[in-house]
């Protein structure tokens, strides 16, 4: 079943509970603030909607890198600047 809490990775679409509402991610915060756990989270540009992982370190689905710390080694992707010969022109 496809709706607001489904992910699409790869192609496929995968059911997910990780996504609340702000309210309920501050509450998941604190939480595990308190219990001294580990989470993951991140709020869309609205600030409507949330994710929040507990323990992001020990799961597989999303993975991150920030600063060499993560679930996940360097990109697979080699990144390289571009460079134009002209800039292109600018809409009006």
């Amino acid at each position: 079943m496809i709706n607001k809490h489904s992910i699409k990775l790869f192609g496929r679409y995968y059911f997910c509970d990780m996504f609340l509402y702000s309210d309920k991610l501050t509450e998941r915060m604190n939480k595990a603030g308190q219990d001294g756990k580990p989470f993951l989270f991140g709020i869309d540009f609205e600030m409507e909607e949330s994710f929040f992982l507990a323990n992001p370190m020990e799961q597989q689905e999303i993975l991150f890198n920030f600063r060499g710390r993560g679930n996940a080694s360097c990109s697979p992707h080699k990144v390289a600047p571009y460079h134009f010969e002209s800039f292109p022109e600018a809409y009006t």
